[in-house]
């Protein structure tokens, strides 16, 4: 049997994990997220080639206006396990707040391998769904934007920058989908 932890320790390990995880999702917060991609930053053979993903979640508002926020917050957790579900393993994924997302994968050989793990993470969301009180099922909708390192930038706050400004393109034109960031745009 495993030894239980000194009273100590376990005070620790709860403060921890109240400081670094969204109490509601379960994954890394703002501030948990910063410092593990800085310490990733401080490190550029290990960021490879790298993306910043920053998504929003498509229809929230609408959820929580018509079925209540406790309906939202569902929808929230169930979005937070396809995407803890839906990314390889060591990927930075957060919640930033209210329905915005951010994840960061990092070392990859190519743009080509980053962009097949966000078209399955894509797919896992068009699988995923809840069942609202009135029986329709909704799918996750998230509108999301990418910016790369190093091409794009080699620091995290420009890369966010970016990202946030590829995502407000979709959340304004298409929604529902991923676009990378465009220098050309910008």
């Amino acid at each position: 049997p495993k030894a239980a932890l000194p009273p100590r320790e376990k005070e620790r390990l709860r403060i921890e994990r109240e400081r670094d995880y969204d109490v509601l999702t379960g994954l890394y917060n703002r501030q948990a997220f910063h410092r593990v991609s800085h310490e990733l930053f401080q490190n550029p053979e290990r960021l490879g080639v790298a993306a910043l993903l920053m998504m929003d979640l498509d229809d929230l508002k609408h959820i929580n206006d018509t079925y209540g926020h406790d309906w939202g917050d569902i929808y929230l957790r169930k979005t937070a396990h396809s995407l803890q579900q839906g990314v390889p393993s060591g990927t930075v994924v957060a919640r930033l707040s209210g329905d915005e997302f951010l994840l960061l994968f990092y070392g990859y050989e190519t743009k080509e391998a980053v962009r097949k793990d966000i078209r399955k993470l894509e797919e896992g969301f068009a699988r995923s769904s809840a069942t609202l009180p009135d029986g329709k099922k909704l799918c996750i909708r998230m509108s999301g934007g990418v910016a790369w390192y190093p091409d794009d930038a080699a620091d995290l706050e420009t890369l966010k920058r970016y990202a946030d400004f590829a995502m407000y393109e979709v959340k304004h034109s298409t929604k529902g989908e991923v676009r990378e960031f465009n220098m050309e745009h910008y």
